[in-house]
């Protein structure tokens, strides 16, 4: 038994170190590019301010988009009509859009299709 415990908290441990030790490195990136989309503002330069921001927007709406868990959730779902009609009215031309832009697209048609079987299975 204190064997079996004594495995469970090293393992807790281990798992929590390393949880945090991810969070610290992204909280790290997160205010480096902060700082200097800051900077940028604070220099005018919009439209560095405004690819980053998009950047990082699609970047995690991709990541969110490719868990189907995501489907039924009702905040993603009403945010991702927003991000939908923003880029219907502010992206690039296709021909210019990112490695990110391109797979956007293809899991924001994915996503479309999932909520539409979902709602003929009701």
């Amino acid at each position: 038994m204190i064997v079996v415990f004594a495995s469970c908290l090293a393992c807790y441990k281990f798992g929590f170190e390393k949880g945090y030790s991810s969070y610290r490195t992204s909280q790290k990136v997160r205010f480096v590019m902060s700082l200097s989309e800051l900077q940028n503002l604070r220099n005018n330069d919009l439209r560095s301010v405004m690819d980053h921001l998009e950047k990082a927007c699609y970047s995690s709406a991709l990541f969110v988009l490719k868990d189907p868990k995501n489907d039924s959730d009702p905040v993603i779902r009403a945010y991702l009509q927003q991000l939908i009609d923003y880029r219907r009215n502010y992206a690039k031309r296709e021909s210019e859009w990112s490695v990110v832009e391109q797979e956007l697209a293809k899991q924001l048609e994915m996503f479309r299709q999932r909520a539409n079987q979902n709602k003929t299975v009701r």
